[in-house]
């Protein structure tokens, strides 16, 4: 089954969704950021050196390229080395975090998950369907209610 095809409303539409995006990307930096500082301290802890708190400071001078403030007399490929290896950890738990939430999301439009909220369905299930059938009324003329036991047994026909 296809659905058709229908007009995506932009992600910036309304709703302040331009905002959370925003705030997204800023916490974002401030987490890789971070990752950075703890893969400096780790690789910095290797060496047997000590690096500066993780600050305003901290921040300017890596983004000014001056590792020598950053981690004084620490490998800047370890660093780095150690700052991948954390993002791509961080990263990988983010997407599996993520897709089991999403697996228990419901999908607009899935029919299965529309039916299990609606409560008109409820009259149709087994228990409250089966008490509506055999409360039904008979199809005699006089309306008299008859249970299905009570009718006569059908003869089987000869074919000649």
């Amino acid at each position: 089954m296809t659905r058709a095809i229908r007009p995506q409303v932009p992600i910036l539409a309304g709703n302040g969704a331009g905002v959370w995006v925003i705030l997204l990307i800023a916490w974002g930096l401030a987490a890789v950021a971070w990752l950075a500082w703890l893969g400096a301290r780790i690789a910095a802890a290797l060496t047997g050196r000590r690096i500066p708190p993780f600050g305003e400071r901290w921040v300017v001078s890596v983004a000014r390229s001056h590792t020598g403030q950053a981690w004084p007399g620490t490998p800047t490929p370890l660093v780095v080395l150690i700052g991948v290896a954390l993002v791509c950890a961080a990263g990988t738990i983010g997407t599996v975090a993520w897709r089991i939430i999403a697996a228990r999301i419901p999908r607009p439009g899935d029919p299965v998950a529309a039916l299990a909220v609606n409560p008109q369905i409820e009259p149709l299930t087994p228990g409250p369907a089966a008490r509506t059938a055999i409360a039904a009324p008979s199809c005699s003329p006089r309306g008299r209610t008859r249970s299905p036991r009570s009718w006569p047994r059908a003869r089987a026909r000869r074919r000649r």
